[in-house]
């Protein structure tokens, strides 16, 4: 397990790998498919293991010798946030018991849960909004308990899908810009996917999915 750590994101562009570094933003322009198919078993190009990915497939380089789907998991778990278009809160939770919600899957006491739904919330400026229920917070600050609740686990990865797609500029603005210090501040690894070229413009590299290839902007 410990080896897992420091995993890395692999992109299999035109039937090559290629290894995307921690602390990397990348912005994908989506034009056809689903690019994020989730965590496979792989070892470091080629896997001598597990399935072999497609081509346009991002998959995680992880060193597992056979598949355990529980193993997977509690990875995903510890390792893996996702920020959602639609931002799928529960409506009859509070936006702190919303972003506590990946932390019952931990071996966490409630004091420590509470500390990081705190710092969470600090870090996207939302303190003073955490016993408010969804329908109580404007579109953007509903993006930003998302956001939130992705990143209480202290993820590697951030997996994106159009976190900025319904929301105004002055909001989407607001999640891009907290977006942007993740990878400095936390060392978090993220892939977006998205339509919006602002949104792409924030990433350190972007690709485009050209007929199921992802090919260099």
């Amino acid at each position: 397990a410990d080896g897992m750590t420091d995993a890395s994101i692999l992109i299999v562009y035109e039937g090559r790998y290629r290894t995307a570094e921690k602390r990397e933003e990348k912005g994908v322009d989506r034009q056809a498919g689903k690019i994020v198919r989730g965590l496979a078993a792989l070892e470091q190009a080629p896997p001598a293991v597990g399935p072999m990915p497609n081509v346009g497939d991002i998959a995680l380089a992880c060193a597992l010798g056979y598949r355990d789907f529980r193993f997977e998991g509690r990875w995903r778990a510890d390792h893996v946030g996702f920020v959602f278009q639609m931002y799928n809160l529960l409506p009859v939770l509070s936006a702190e018991r919303n972003v506590e919600l990946p932390l019952l899957l931990k071996d966490l006491t409630r004091e420590q849960r509470g500390r990081r739904v705190a710092a969470a919330l600090k870090l996207v400026g939302l303190s003073d909004r955490a016993r408010h229920r969804p329908r109580e917070l404007s579109g953007g600050q509903e993006q930003r308990v998302g956001i939130a609740r992705a990143i209480v686990t202290d993820p590697t990865l951030l997996l994106c899908d159009e976190p900025t797609g319904d929301l105004d500029r002055a909001s989407a603005d607001q999640v891009l810009d907290i977006m942007a210090r993740l990878p400095t501040e936390n060392g978090t690894t993220i892939v977006m996917v998205t339509h919006d070229p602002l949104a792409s413009s924030h990433a350190t590299r972007v690709l485009h999915l050209d007929k199921g290839v992802l090919v260099e902007a």
